[in-house]
């Protein structure tokens, strides 16, 4: 064929952010699900994917074309039984696939069932006897292109046509609607109305393979390579992009990648994972086996339709939750079990069930584990700021943290956490193994005072008002009065139900600087004049149409984040109303830390809740676009003692 040189300038749109729709996180891991083959019951390797309208998903396996409708999986071989190495899905719904010497359709028949036409059919096999694989399959312009090494076969209005390679083709790639092949004698060459034209000055790449091809802004390729990089094309000049991301990608390789919603560009590598960057080239995630895949070799990539990432792996499938306001850190990152968290002098900390844990908040979190804080190996049930000093209530003692490491211990009785005294500027109380313990402020930092006599009996959860110490221990409370020198308890009362309509009290909690007493979701204040209970009907109603709870925490914006059977909501407080959310928190129940809800709230964009396996970073503002109405297929139904009927019928 003969090749026209082309000088014209290439023009494509520019791309721009889309503010939280189409987000990828830079603090912690998005949720991976892994899929094993005994799960898809495929073949290891999985070269390509692709979604129907009806959010069915597919996937080019080394056994055939596997189709997943979310809860199911179903396999489609070739009919010479070879691996599937591509696959595309056009407006029509029909499933083009390719594979070795095999190329055509499937397309559900009647019932649903995916039926198999194939094309290859229709190639002179007394002119062209192997068709050998084919890599790439492309519709534009009304033409459905499969593309091997040698040839590339057009099939337009139920023809075929053959379009030579020059010399030998590599792959194929579709930027902006304009369909490139990489051919490794002539560069880069663009197909329009089945000729080729040379992109000039592309023969610089012709001794690597390009694996990718995406737009970045107007008149600007970014070009994906094998094991030289990253590279952009702009002006007729091709030159490397010197990122971060092409430095990763010249020490792993890499088989091309995705955009995620025109913000973000996906690079599947070949020897550690996946990275996401932004498109500066700075990474903003990074994904690998230590952090949750189960095969670190990723041959292929796909935004789903809710901007989630789906990858093939050389060994398995993975999927990848991007567009969801949580994030994770979990083993990978060191820590276990959180009970408590607090951001300190530029670091976040973390009271861990091994002792407390932190890592530098002001640093991207995608690489590199949390350090433990030297001195403090040891059930850590909470940490906190008190007076401009770290306090972490650990099984060794009240110890205070400085610079990654114990520097005092107060005391070394096991403490739970501290309260500061109303009407007592400079003294706290702290809960400890053997009861109460008052502690001073004083020039040199908080010092233990006296333990509080007349009382044994310890809990995390209490609260101090200008009168009492209340304490919930079990399902009653303690109504405690402190002696002027606070130097023991002369009056404690137990309280084992708030009214006679309720019996056992559920949590004990601070709201708007008062302590209210919960017990079947109706809320009551203490009146000490009438020494009585009174509902305060107003917040009952807030929970009328909530589970019971067992626990409530206000966090610094006024929200209550309340635990039931497990599970976790959320009152947002916006405009001096409320707002229950509480479905995104599904995948988190089960996780919470029973008796220790931990929720440390710096910004609505920046919510840490612990989990028994780690920490949760929760984002508020992206909750809009993470829940969404879903659409339900019937895929079969049957009657008793007939046969079963498959389709894809919508219910609207």
């Amino acid at each position: 064929m003969k090749l026209i040189k082309s000088y014209f300038i290439i023009t494509f749109f520019t791309l721009f952010a889309i503010p939280f729709f189409g987000q990828v996180k830079n603090i912690g891991l998005p949720d991976v699900r892994n899929y094993k083959r005994n799960e898809y019951k495929g073949g290891t390797q999985n070269w390509n994917i692709g979604q129907d309208k009806n959010g069915n998903l597919y996937f080019a396996n080394n056994n055939g074309l596997l189709q997943f409708d979310g809860a199911s999986w179903r396999k489609y071989p070739l009919p010479n039984e070879t691996s599937v190495r591509c696959l595309k899905i056009d407006a029509s719904g029909k499933i083009f696939v390719g594979g070795y010497n095999e190329f055509g359709y499937f397309q559900p028949n009647a019932k649903g069932r995916l039926k198999y036409t194939s094309l290859a059919q229709k190639v002179d096999k007394n002119k062209i006897k192997i068709i050998d694989f084919i890599w790439k399959i492309h519709a534009v312009n009304n033409e459905i292109i499969f593309q091997s090494f040698a040839r590339a076969y057009i099939y337009k209005n139920g023809k075929l046509s053959i379009l030579k390679a020059p010399g030998r083709f590599q792959f194929s790639f579709v930027v902006n609607g304009k369909l490139y092949f990489q051919d490794v004698e002539h560069g880069i060459l663009e197909y329009r109305n089945n000729r080729l034209y040379v992109l000039p000055n592309t023969k610089v790449l012709n001794n690597t393979e390009i694996w990718g091809m995406y737009t970045l802004e107007k008149n600007k390729i970014l070009i994906i390579t094998l094991e030289r990089g990253l590279f952009i094309y702009e002006n007729s000049t091709v030159k490397p992009w010197n990122t971060e991301a092409n430095d990763f990608v010249k020490k792993n390789n890499s088989l091309g990648g995705s955009i995620i919603k025109n913000n973000f560009i996906v690079l599947n590598s070949v020897l550690d994972g996946v990275i996401i960057c932004d498109f500066n080239g700075k990474i903003i995630q990074h994904v690998n086996r230590k952090k949750g895949l189960q095969n670190n070799t990723i041959l292929t990539s796909f935004v789903d339709n809710k901007n989630n990432l789906w990858l093939g792996l050389d060994n398995g499938i993975a999927y990848i939750n991007e567009n969801s306001p949580f994030t994770y850190f979990g083993f990978s990152y060191d820590i276990s079990t959180v009970y408590a968290s607090v951001i300190d002098q530029g670091n976040l900390y973390v009271a861990t069930n091994q002792g407390v844990f932190y890592h530098a908040w002001n640093t991207t979190f995608k690489e590199g584990v949390f350090k433990l804080v030297e001195g403090t190996t040891a059930q850590s049930w909470n940490v906190q700021v008190i007076e401009n000093e770290l306090i972490c209530a650990n099984n060794r003692g009240a110890l205070v943290i400085n610079g990654g490491k114990v520097t005092r211990t107060i005391d070394s009785k096991g403490y739970y956490g501290f309260k500061r005294i109303p009407n007592r500027p400079n003294f706290f109380i702290g809960s400890n193994y053997d009861g109460f313990a008052i502690f001073e402020k004083t020039a040199g930092g908080l010092v233990f005072k006296n333990q509080i006599n007349g009382f044994d009996k310890s809990s995390n959860s209490f609260e101090v008002d200008d009168s009492y110490l209340w304490l919930k221990r079990d399902a009653s409370i303690y109504r405690m009065t402190l002696n002027d020198e606070l130097t023991r308890f002369s009056y404690i009362k137990k309280i084992d139900q708030l009214t006679p309509a309720y019996k056992n009290i559920g949590s004990l909690q601070k709201i708007d600087h008062k302590i209210y007493f919960q017990s079947n979701n109706h809320f009551y204040l203490y009146s000490k004049e009438q020494n009585l209970f009174i509902e305060d009907k107003a917040l009952s109603r807030l929970f009328k149409n909530i589970p019971v709870i067992n626990a409530l925490s206000e966090d610094s914006q006024s929200n209550l984040w309340y635990a039931f059977d497990e599970s976790l909501g959320v009152l947002m407080k916006e405009n001096n109303t409320y707002k229950n959310v509480v479905a995104p928190f599904s995948n988190l129940t089960g996780n919470l830390v029973s008796n220790y809800l931990s929720i440390n709230t710096i910004d609505p964009q920046n919510i840490f809740i612990g989990l028994t396996d780690g920490l949760a970073h929760y984002n508020s503002k992206l909750l809009t676009h993470f829940v969404t109405k879903p659409k339900a297929f019937i895929r079969s139904f049957s009657f008793p003692a007939t046969r079963s009927y498959w389709g894809t019928i919508q219910i609207k």
